[in-house]
């Protein structure tokens, strides 16, 4: 049996499942956009991110991007 059955029948994300928020770094591999680019599109809000922080007052914390957002833009911009 295949590894995606094997991870559909005992209820495992398969590994071909691609997760719904990544970190800057992943975003960076996987798409191939620049750091910049990147914080300039969150900026502009044409992508969705957010940042997870351990206590409210923190002013850092790990910042997420929406991998759904972010195809959307890359789909969009093929159309022209």
């Amino acid at each position: 049996m295949n590894n995606l059955l094997k991870s559909l029948k005992s209820g495992e994300p398969s590994p071909q499942a691609s997760p719904e928020w990544i970190r800057i770094s992943q975003a960076i591999k996987l798409f191939g956009i620049g750091r910049s680019s990147l914080f300039a599109l969150i900026r502009q809000k044409r992508i969705a991110s957010k940042v997870l922080r351990t206590h409210p007052h923190n002013i850092g914390g790990l910042r997420l991007i929406s991998t759904e957002s972010l195809r959307a833009l890359i789909e969009a911009s093929s159309d022209e």
